[in-house]
């Protein structure tokens, strides 16, 4: 019972962090938007680069709990995207468009395929190039738009395939038994 109460507690805290964090780079993005409002440049501003960093930091720090809540959200672009293909029309429209057959193929591939790119961390707990590929892949996501996929899009789920292949050839070079070689 003590286990139970430790695991709960690490994952309310790795949860909390992780929407600390999230608010840290929202806050960011409409401090972005305002000063780009008035045509000046917001990167130059040290609390920014400060509020980036420790944003990443914090959504790094605790990848091992939060891409849990990220593969239920792929599991609902699933489900988003078969009644899309089915229908015709987006559920959750971005923008008035119909959704086209091809676009909605495309969510379902994309999201199926990361998935299973993400399937691993069941049975393991993500690496240190895992947890990268998987902040990279979020804060990828974070800023698409309409159209999809987008150029960050891609580059987030490269990141997620770099990481894979990384663990495909530790896993190779492991000794009889299957376990992975660990780094030296």
């Amino acid at each position: 019972m003590k286990e139970q109460i430790q695991s709960g507690l690490r994952l309310g805290a790795g949860l909390g962090v992780f929407l600390i964090g999230g608010l840290l780079l929202s806050h960011v993005r409409t401090r972005l938007e305002v000063l780009s409002s008035y045509h000046q440049t917001g990167w130059s501003d040290w609390t920014v680069w400060l509020e980036v960093i420790l944003s990443v930091g914090l959504l790094f720090s605790t990848a091992h709990v939060w891409y849990q809540w990220l593969a239920g959200c792929l599991v609902f672009g699933i489900l988003k995207g078969l009644i899309a293909l089915v229908t015709g029309r987006d559920i959750f429209p971005l923008s008035q468009v119909p959704a086209t057959q091809l676009a909605s193929l495309t969510v379902v591939a994309y999201c199926i395929v990361t998935l299973l790119l993400m399937a691993r961390f069941m049975d393991r707990k993500p690496t240190m190039v895992d947890r990268i590929a998987i902040t990279l892949f979020l804060l990828c996501l974070l800023p698409s738009g309409s159209s999809f996929p987008s150029v960050l899009e891609i580059v987030g789920f490269g990141g997620l395939l770099a990481s894979w292949v990384v663990y495909r050839w530790r896993e190779g070079r492991a000794p009889t038994g299957g376990a992975p070689v660990s780094a030296h």
